[in-house]
């Protein structure tokens, strides 16, 4: 399911256009495109461009539909699709962007008439799907630019309605609705209460997404981090305990309250042209986010690094022993560190409830919050409720008695320390990984005395295996993308020229750039691929395959229509495109004359056809002497040179 900060990161990317082209550019829908999954294909290939693999133009008869195979839904409005009954539906062009919001999973266009809920929304051009490795669930042309809803599987599925509260219901954010978010997992829990819960509780939370909106795979392995909690603990054991979920809770708002904070710098600095463009060096910025998924080590404070020893040799120990035993009786204390859930402890205002009672019990929550001069109402949130009812508001909190003293780490505390990660995997196809700063826990391990045996634990993984799930290795030596909100399939492409020039491309193989810029990409695309640029080592040589493939690059190239280069208009970084600044009345948009016809699928942002200026021609020092020592005919730095030479005769 998409994640928490990926969709704000899309909503923000379409918000901060939106509001800078609000007055500037017409927000009418032209026409609607998509990509045809391979069945469809087969059925359209007398349309032009589908059995190349490009887009094709919807219409009132399009039938196409995307998701799950019960749930799937209509790329083109149902409301509005010609029938028998309706045969003169609203044209398409009716429809008006005129304002947009987002969920924990989706954004929300405002249409005017209708309302569309969908996923992502990056940037696409006229390349066939094949070269561009992703696909074009839905796209909305308009007047200068074209909203392209993109998956790498056409699994995204976009829902439209006659109107917002039409759509299908959404949990609350708990970033703006924190004590709605509360209401929202008491009620999920008492629905769980009569159930056997004995299956992993981060499944459990990735798979009951009406509830935790926005937990997907690596988020879920950052909240237990967070939390201090195992990844491998079961649904009852992390929801019967106050303090476990509490704990859990906070940390998600936490993950939330740095998303909508910090998240806007690291995708300003990574726009280029309007399209999210990162390098490799500002992709791996992002590592420094993760505190566990994808990490070789995990930076702690030294008494995170206490707990994380003591745990490690406890479980080491149980291990060891022939006999069975009991996690909810064992003292095997979890690994929490406060700090990483420090500004949600601290937040009162926003939140209008902080759970610190539940995380440390009142008595010790008393002294820690009177550090921070907290004076929130004990007792008044939902889970407090909930726990107080069920009589386990006074369970175990399976933490070390006596030692938070603070709630950060104190002076002689500042030096951190490093810890290794695990990461697992079950045995059947499509398993998530699991990374970890704890190991698993071992086969005679049991929740209590009436759990049933576990039948295997997930597999560890080591070595080359291991090194090649690491964020730091996707993106140093490979051509795909790892995980955060600066690694889609859909993202720009940063080119630069021979002469240091920087260029954008919305894709691979883009048609508009230079035919050797092009080649070069894509060779580089399939040297990473191969493994021959490796950070650290001799670059390798190409080998037979990979030349012939090259071959086939540049064939294809030359036999393409190539325009000359041409530059992409809207603003770069560097301008003021965030909704705080002041809007450009002087903006250069294109003219009618640059749109793409009705009959052609549009390029995703509107492009204009600078060509480059030439250069002035070199010409030799005898030459300049005999033309008399004409300086205006001769660039400037040339004219330097030539004044000199002519000195030192």
């Amino acid at each position: 399911m998409p994640e928490y900060r990926e969709v704000l990161a899309h909503f923000f990317t379409l918000l901060w256009l939106f509001l800078f082209h609000q007055y500037t550019s017409s927000w009418y829908v032209i026409a609607l495109w998509a990509d045809a999954s391979d069945k469809e294909a087969q059925r359209l290939k007398h349309i032009p461009g589908v059995k190349e693999g490009h887009v094709y133009q919807l219409t009132a008869e399009t039938t196409a539909v995307r998701g799950s195979r019960y749930v799937q839904t209509s790329l083109w409005p149902h409301m509005w699709r010609k029938t028998p009954s309706k045969p003169n539906p609203p044209p398409i062009q009716t429809l008006q962007l005129r304002g947009l919001s987002t969920t924990n999973r989706a954004i929300i266009l405002d249409l005017g008439p209708l309302h569309l809920k969908s996923g992502m929304i990056p940037s696409i051009r006229k390349v066939d799907k094949k070269s561009r490795a992703f696909r074009v669930v839905l796209a909305l042309e308009f007047q200068d630019f074209v909203l392209a809803f993109l998956s790498r599987d056409l699994l995204s599925q976009p829902t439209w309605a006659t109107s917002k509260e039409s759509l299908p219901p959404t949990p609350p954010d708990l970033f703006h609705e924190y004590f709605a978010f509360l209401e929202c997992v008491a009620s999920w829990m008492s629905s769980r209460r009569n159930c056997a819960r004995d299956g992993l509780a981060c499944d459990e939370i990735r798979a009951w997404n009406a509830t935790w909106s926005g937990i997907g795979v690596y988020t879920v392995c950052e909240l237990f981090f967070d939390a201090g909690l195992s990844p491998f603990l079961t649904e009852r054991e992390l929801f019967d305990s106050p303090s476990r979920t509490a704990r859990f809770c906070e940390a998600f708002w936490t993950f939330a309250h740095r998303s909508h904070i910090d998240l806007p710098q690291l995708l300003k600095q990574c726009t280029i042209d309007g399209i999210l463009a990162p390098t490799k060096e500002q992709r791996l910025t992002y590592k420094d986010w993760l505190h566990v998924y994808a990490k070789d080590r995990v930076r702690t404070s030294p008494r995170l690094a206490i707990l994380i020893d003591e745990y490690k040799l406890q479980l080491s120990n149980l291990a060891a022993s022939e006999d069975v035993w009991y996690r909810d009786t064992t003292p095997l204390y979890d690994t929490f560190e406060p700090e990483y859930i420090f500004p949600a402890l601290k937040e009162n205002v926003k939140k209008r409830v902080v759970l610190g009672h539940l995380i440390f019990g009142h008595e010790q929550w008393d002294t820690l919050r009177g550090y921070l001069g907290s004076d929130d109402d004990i007792g008044d949130d939902p889970l407090s409720l909930h726990y107080s009812t069920l009589g386990l508001l006074n369970s175990n909190s399976h933490l070390r008695p006596n030692f938070y003293q603070t709630l950060l780490p104190g002076d002689n505390q500042n030096k951190r320390s490093m810890r290794k990660t695990y990461v697992y995997q079950g045995d059947k196809k499509g398993d998530k990984q699991t990374w970890s700063v704890t190991p698993t826990f071992p086969l005679n391990s049991r929740v209590d005395r009436k759990a049933r045996n576990p039948s295997s634990t997930p597999n560890l993984i080591v070595g080359k295996e291991r090194e090649s799930l690491l964020f730091k290795h996707i993106v140093l030596n490979s051509s795909d993308v790892a995980i955060g909100p600066l690694e889609y399939c859909g993202n720009g492409r940063v080119i630069y020229t021979s002469h240091g020039e920087k260029l954008v491309s919305a894709v691979r193989g883009n048609p508009t750039l230079d035919p050797s810029l092009v080649e070069r990409d894509l060779k580089g695309i399939i040297r990473r691929k191969e493994g021959l640029e490796k950070k650290g080592k001799r670059k390798g040589a190409m080998k037979p395959r990979h030349r012939k493939l090259g071959e086939q690059i540049k064939e294809t190239l030359r036999s393409s229509s190539v325009s000359s280069r041409s530059s992409l208009i809207i603003p770069s970084s560097d301008d003021n495109i965030y909704p705080s600044d002041n809007l450009s009345d002087d903006l250069r948009l294109p003219s009618s004359d640059d749109l793409p016809s009705s009959d052609s699928p549009p390029d995703l942002l509107s492009l204009s056809s600078d060509a480059r200026p030439l250069k002035k021609r070199r010409i030799s020092q005898d030459k300049y002497i005999a033309m008399g020592g004409k300086e205006n005919d001769i660039p400037s730095e040339q004219r330097s040179r030539r004044s000199c030479s002519l000195r030192k005769s």
